[in-house]
């Protein structure tokens, strides 16, 4: 209990919870510019939410209702991103905090669901006076350095292929009573946070569920429907009234959610479980995500020492480049190392913007691990962990021990260590060998 209340209170807290959460709200795009300009603009602003704790319906408010520039408001850069389209915006905005898909009503009706084509534009027409533009710089020629989020007094949705006008009308529900000029984002704000709509607490409850267990109450993560039950409704329900009724405090639901028994069970399994993935009677292993697989090489390959060294000549140069440019925009509030992470998430990266939960991994993510430099070169060079680890130890048991710390968080099991001195040359001091032997034989775990 001390542990967790160490975490919710450190820096390391604020900086994941933005990070995914920006990936939530713009995605995973790596280098191209609005996507620079976009996270640039929100990662201030996301650790400003995370690090007061801002209560999550005040959070989706604001993301929601966003006006002006991006670079004034970070929260403007959801509807920046995914407002190319009133279609776009209104299927990412229901599935992120409904957890409701309606994307397939777009162009027909629900196939599965009481969702008609006119439920899906109703909808959509609470953005449709919602527009976006560039704003640009000075320089020669002018580049794109924010977006522009602004509100008309008109903007209409029609049916597709007909001239039939769809009026702002709330899934399942009816249409808004709003003055003629009326700003419809504000409208669709107060009802999908209303405490009547069950969809806004149950959906964040679900995706919290899922990232501390791997497997949450309805998977898909974000899609609630008639034929897809929360495995468990009682557990769901209890949960999401508890945030609704104490100001839907994120800090408070991680804190139940990881005190609970049943998060700090092992993943050790017996012939009773072990095919057992709907009802927690174990911890379900599952892989990192991106960012973490980032961090984790960066600390077990001393990698990281090394990326600080350059990384204060390569903001240097950047910045004096970008100036140069008339590029200020895309330097960012971000370091070098950020840099480098948005280049590995585009390799490890998943298409849905949210976190792996299968163990699939694709060649280009194999190639990149056995040659890239963060892994190979830092193993192999005169510098790295293992350099650091046969300096510092002369005992080859200690040396075992100090690497499966490094790599597992654990000791070797019983009989592993026998076997690795059997492989490993003992008198050698070479970080060739050494990496032949720990990184090859299958006998290493």
């Amino acid at each position: 209990t001390k542990k967790i209340e160490k975490l919710l209170a450190g820096d390391y807290y604020v900086r994941h919870w933005a990070r995914l959460w920006g990936n939530l709200i713009i995605g995973r795009d790596g280098q191209r510019r609005f996507q620079v300009i976009y996270r640039n603009a929100s990662r201030p602003w996301l650790k400003e939410v995370f690090q007061k704790n801002m209560p999550y319906n005040d959070f989706a408010r604001a993301l929601i209702t966003a006006s002006g520039s991006t670079q004034d408001n970070g929260a403007a850069v959801f509807v920046s991103k995914w407002g190319d389209t009133v279609a776009n915006i209104t299927g990412t905005t229901t599935k992120l905090f409904m957890g409701v898909r309606v994307q397939c009503a777009e162009c027909h009706d629900h196939p599965f669901e009481d969702i008609s084509q006119d439920d899906f534009w109703g909808m959509a027409a609470f953005f449709s006076q919602t527009r976006r533009r560039q704003i640009r710089n000075d320089a020669t020629p002018p580049r794109p350095i924010a977006m522009r989020v602004y509100d008309r007094k008109r903007g209409e949705v029609f049916l597709p292929d007909t001239k039939t006008k769809i009026e702002p009308k709330f899934l399942h529900g009816e249409n808004p009573v709003t003055d003629r000029y009326g700003n419809r984002r504000e409208s669709l704000a107060n009802w999908i946070l209303s405490p009547d709509n069950k969809y806004f607490a149950q959906a964040l409850v679900n995706r919290m569920w899922g990232h501390f267990f791997g497997a949450a109450f309805v998977n898909p993560i974000d899609d609630f429907n008639a034929t897809n039950l929360p495995s468990h409704p009682e557990i769901l329900a209890l949960l999401a009234e508890d945030f609704r009724q104490n100001g839907y405090d994120l800090k408070r639901l991680i804190r139940i959610i990881v005190n609970t028994d049943v998060y700090q069970q092992a993943s050790i399994f017996s012939r009773n479980n072990a095919e057992d993935h709907q009802h927690y009677s174990r911890a379900l292993m599952r892989p990192m995500s991106p960012e973490q697989l980032f961090y984790s090489l960066m600390r077990v390959t001393d990698y990281e020492e090394t990326m600080k060294k350059v990384a204060r000549k390569q903001e240097e140069r950047m910045k004096k480049r970008m100036k140069e440019q008339g590029d200020e925009a895309m330097m960012g509030n971000g370091s070098f190392i950020d840099r480098v992470l948005e280049r590995f998430t585009v390799v490890f990266e998943n298409d849905e913007m949210g976190e792996a939960v299968d163990f699939i991994s694709t060649i280009t993510q194999a190639l990149y691990l056995m040659n890239g430099d963060m892994s190979n070169e830092r193993i192999e060079g005169n510098r790295g962990t293992v350099a650091r680890i046969l300096a510092k130890f002369e005992s080859e048991t200690r040396r075992i021990e100090e690497i499966f710390l490094m790599t597992l968080s654990r000791l070797p099991y019983e009989g592993r260590t026998s076997t690795l001195l059997q492989l490993c040359p003992q008198a050698s001091r070479s970080t060739a060998s050494v990496r032949g032997c720990f990184l090859g034989p299958d006998q290493f775990f």
